[in-house]
């Protein structure tokens, strides 16, 4: 056997051994006493240094201390944001320790409170996976996946600190696969991944063709991808799962790539950063299509891919995703406004856009700049029009006339009403390159609403009326519960308080009364007004001569409306 060899197996022995036999490594060892928080914050004290060194050699073996709280004051640097890991290992449930053992190892590196440290790395992936990852990661992939990203961003110089490497080299998903350490899984299958057999990286071009014999089939359930690892095995698998292997693949050989697909086709593939490792290019991503590697670094391929246009492409992982529509084709630009009452409205989001593929109109989900809060828009996209208020948002038009036709879209929005009724407006566009179309929408309730539409539950008024609630008159109630969305409301409806045709009453259920009155006033919330202790609040409820005009439970932008409207009718 060549020495190059052997001396790279024992190396690499010597480097998991502790995460091969995690037990023995958190077991620690028996004779070290575990410091408290206060001992290793004692800077002034005689031995607190000595005392600190000592500890710090067997730190990375020592066992768990016994809450996340404890860990965090013994572990987490002193400028790092402890709230923040504090909630994210309490986020973990009982899977906390695993999180904690891999941060603890970690530490125990050079220079971890060092930018882009492992522990740096290990702590970024902990705050930013999704609560369902948290419960399942385990201190084994942790630890294993910043090492082996690390080594590739020393190698080929990518900045450990930086956005383009957590994302696209570090991050261990792509979609909606499992948790697993696929590069174990990957290897095991027999992929092009370094390994005993072969120590170094493959170059870009074994790798593009590495899935192209895999046989497609359709998914046979309803449920979650299956794993790169099961689907190497098996040579097989749905599009979107062949494409999550060659993303694993690339990242296990030290490539930073990225998941991609469009929406209205559901079409997916791989891009692949071939930029300069510093400073980072946002033009320098490749796309490679896994079953078709021929095409590979041809945009326009794309297009065809998706049925002749793509309409609203993104590009990311598990954890976030930018839209990069305009990279595959030209684009037009839709700003919808609503308006209510001639004033426009901005706050308004029951409404979607949805594009025609194959028989059907297909919703387009990733509209936004960026999608999410945890989003990280790697490039610029436009969200806001030259008012500084109305949003605009991409789509992908047709490339040439020749080609295809322009893709169909259709706006759609909606209210529903507080008795189930729901008005919905649509309206069909296709967009042309460049357009910037204005889609102004209506939200005053139409004319022929019926009134049973505002009423979600009647009042129960007893035939000879109620004191609160005589059988003739116009009486206007919001029960509360002094909290947000309740105060929203009370702040629109501040002006009835100051109207002689109708009597106005705010009723705060989270004042407990235990006089007479308070008694009173909550038999007659229950009983007359019918308001049940889980009820959204707040309740708004209108009564016009003994009759229930608005019965509404929850919040709505609407309800000043309708209350106006239900007042004007009684005239």
């Amino acid at each position: 056997m060549p020495l190059k060899r052997i001396l790279y197996i024992l190396l690499a022995l010597a480097i998991t051994a502790p995460l091969r036999w995690p037990r023995a490594l958190a077991d620690g060892p028996e004779d070290l006493a575990f410091p408290s928080a206060a001992q290793l914050a004692a800077e002034n004290t005689a031995n607190a240094e000595a005392f600190r060194e000592q500890w710090s050699k067997a730190g990375m073996d020592s066992p768990l201390p016994p809450t996340v709280e404890d860990f965090v004051g013994l572990y987490a640097l002193p400028d790092e944001d402890k709230e923040a890991l504090k909630t994210a290992l309490a986020d973990a449930g009982a899977n906390w320790p695993q999180l904690a053992s891999a941060l603890q190892f970690l530490r125990f590196k050079a220079q971890p409170e060092k930018p882009g440290s492992m522990y740096d790395s290990c702590r970024w992936l902990i705050l930013t996976a999704p609560h369902l990852d948290r419960l399942e990661l385990t201190r084994d992939l942790l630890v294993q996946t910043c090492l082996g990203a690390h080594s590739y961003a020393e190698e080929k110089g990518y900045d450990t600190g930086s956005e383009l490497f957590r994302r696209n080299l570090l991050n261990y998903r792509f979609d909606d696969e499992p948790v697993t350490h696929w590069t174990y899984d990957l290897l095991d299958a027999g992929m092009p991944v370094p390994g005993d057999a072969h120590p170094d990286a493959y170059d870009l071009e074994q790798l593009s063709v590495a899935v192209e014999d895999f046989t497609v089939v359709e998914r046979g359930y309803f449920g979650n991808m299956a794993s790169p690892g099961a689907v190497a095995m098996a040579r097989a698998g749905t599009e979107r799962e062949i494409t999550v292997v060659l993303a694993a693949i690339l990242r296990a050989n030290g490539y930073p790539c990225r998941f991609a697909s469009d929406n209205r086709s559901g079409k997916s593939w791989i891009e692949v950063y071939t930029g300069p490792a510093q400073p980072y290019d946002s033009q320098m991503w490749e796309p490679l299509y896994p079953l078709t590697p021929e095409w590979n670094g041809d945009f326009s391929y794309a297009r065809g891919l998706c049925g002749g246009n793509c309409s609203v492409v993104t590009a990311g992982d598990a954890f976030g995703r930018e839209q990069v529509t305009g990279r595959y084709g030209p684009v037009g630009f839709v700003m919808p406004r609503f308006m209510r009452g001639g004033t426009e409205v901005s706050d308004f989001n029951n409404w979607a856009i949805t594009a025609w593929f194959e028989g059907r109109f297909v919703a387009l989900d990733d509209l936004e700049y960026p999608l999410s809060d945890m989003d990280y828009p790697l490039s610029e996209g436009g969200a806001v029009g030259e008012d500084g208020k109305t949003k605009y948002y991409t789509l992908g038009t047709w490339a040439m006339e020749a080609e295809s036709a322009p893709p169909l879209y259709r706006f759609e929005c909606g209210v529903r009403y507080p008795g189930g009724y729901v008005d919905v407006r649509q309206q069909e566009f296709t967009l042309n390159p460049g357009d910037m179309q204005e889609i102004s929408i209506d939200l005053d309730p139409p004319a022929e609403l019926p009134r049973e539409a505002l009423v979600d539950r009647q009042v129960s008024l007893p035939e000879a009326g109620h004191p609160w609630l005589p059988p003739q008159g116009r009486f206007l109630f919001v029960v509360h519960d002094n909290q947000e969305p309740s105060v929203r409301t009370l702040a629109a409806f501040e002006r009835f308080a100051s109207m002689s045709s109708v009597l106005y009453q705010t009723m705060n259920i989270a004042v407990e009364d235990n006089a007479d009155s308070g008694k009173f006033t909550s038999a007659f919330i229950k009983d007359v007004l019918q308001v049940k202790d889980d009820d959204p609040k707040p309740v708004v409820i209108l009564v016009v001569d003994g009759q229930t005009r608005l019965y509404q439970r929850g919040y709505n932008l609407n309800l000043y409306d309708w209350v106006m409207r239900e007042l004007q009718d009684a005239d």
